[in-house]
């Protein structure tokens, strides 16, 4: 046998494809190759070291997994998409290896449980909300949130602190395409991975529609929806619809709303609208939904304020041609890739590392396996700069 080549089990090749959210056909298109020729490289014959290499690098794992006897199993979460006959992303295979490997690392180093309370005996979507509000914003002054926009980090930092829960940002999709905008595992630490390509307040909405899943002891992939369109209502898992309720009730508290609803001494028109939407730090069409179907009497129907979203989504893609035909640039803000990098570990994950390596209970290479970032950021996050 040439010395470049080594020999690997067939079995072994397609698991790792396989658990790493790729089938023959979206293989073959990564490597440029036919799909006779993945079959063929998964025949058991002997595979050249580029070869290796080069799976490695699409699979995203170590070269060393390909001497293993089999590719370690992951518990998989319950797929709760409408369209669930679609392949996963093999960006969500991912996140999820990301995610469990994060929560059992801090589980061993903390010695501890996420603190979610036993709601079991609440059956009702609205009623779950009100209870769970209470108890996670108990100590808590919303109104202090100055700008409103940092609410999504807010509400983040209260479930890390308070309960427990690690809370990631991974690319699931680009655009939504793929059908899924957060997962949850529902281990000892209890995670939740949301897409960060969405908007801060989709985020928001996913965010308490996965705590929802979690209160239910559930593990789930997800595509939460704000609304559902008149051909898809009452279709999907009834868990899914369950959780959309009850984020729309959390993050929208009934009474709050109202309160909201008579600082306008006049009809609710579209800036109205949108400046309730920013109050509570949700989306325009979560609000348009809230107001409408509340039947609020100074509230416009869903379809006009549906209407004066598309007119000005319109408007905003229209001046984003303008500004790309005159070559004008959207700068990366500064920042950045702090929050980027930040948020794919999520805080208490962050500060727990940082905390066992300055006691010396993990090595500094440890740790940066453990939160995924080169030595800069482990550095600059422990504040080792």
């Amino acid at each position: 046998m040439p010395q470049d080549t080594i020999a690997i089990s067939s079995k072994l090749l397609k698991e790792l494809r396989e658990s790493s959210g790729y089938t023959v056909e979206s293989l073959a298109e990564e490597l440029h190759r036919s799909k006779d020729d993945i079959k063929e490289l998964e025949s058991g014959r002997p595979i050249s070291v580029k070869e290796m290499e080069k799976l490695a690098s699409i699979y995203q794992r170590p070269l060393t997994i390909f001497f293993n006897d089999e590719v370690p199993k992951i518990p998989s979460p319950q797929d709760y998409r409408i369209n669930r006959e679609k392949q996963l992303s093999p960006r969500v295979f991912l996140a999820e290896r990301r995610a469990y490997y994060l929560a059992e690392r801090i589980s061993d180093l903390i010695e501890e449980k996420s603190r979610i309370p036993d709601y079991s005996e609440i059956k009702d979507p609205a009623g779950l909300a009100v209870r769970f509000r209470n108890h996670l914003l108990r100590g808590e002054d919303f109104e202090k949130v100055k700008p409103r926009t940092h609410l999504l980090q807010w509400y983040k930092d209260l479930l890390e602190n308070k309960l427990r829960i690690i809370v990631m940002e991974y690319e699931l999709s680009t655009d939504g395409s793929d059908d899924v905008r957060a997962f949850s595992l529902d281990s000892e630490i209890k995670v939740i991975v949301l897409n960060e390509k969405d908007q801060p307040a989709v985020r928001l909405f996913s965010l308490f529609h996965e705590v929802c899943h979690l209160i239910s002891r559930q593990s789930g992939i997800c595509f939460p929806k704000e609304r559902q369109s008149e051909k898809e209502k009452g279709e999907g898992p009834r868990e899914e619809r369950f959780c959309d309720k009850f984020a729309s009730k959390f993050l929208m508290p009934s009474a709050d709303v109202d309160l909201q609803v008579k600082t306008h001494p006049k009809r609710i028109d579209y800036g109205g609208m949108k400046k309730i939407a920013g109050y509570f730090g949700v989306s325009r069409q979560a609000m348009s939904i809230e107001l409408s179907e509340r039947h609020l009497a100074k509230a416009l129907t869903y379809r006009d304020y549906e209407a004066k979203m598309e007119e000005e989504d319109e408007e905003k893609e229209d001046k984003k041609e303008g500004d790309k035909k005159r070559g004008k640039k959207g700068g990366i803000r500064k920042g950045y890739w702090d929050d980027f990098f930040h948020n794919r570990v999520g805080n208490f994950a962050l500060r727990t590392i940082e905390k066992a390596y300055r006691d010396n209970r993990v090595s500094y290479r440890d740790a940066m396996d453990i939160t995924g970032l080169n030595s800069k950021y482990t550095n600059k996050f422990f504040g080792l700069e």
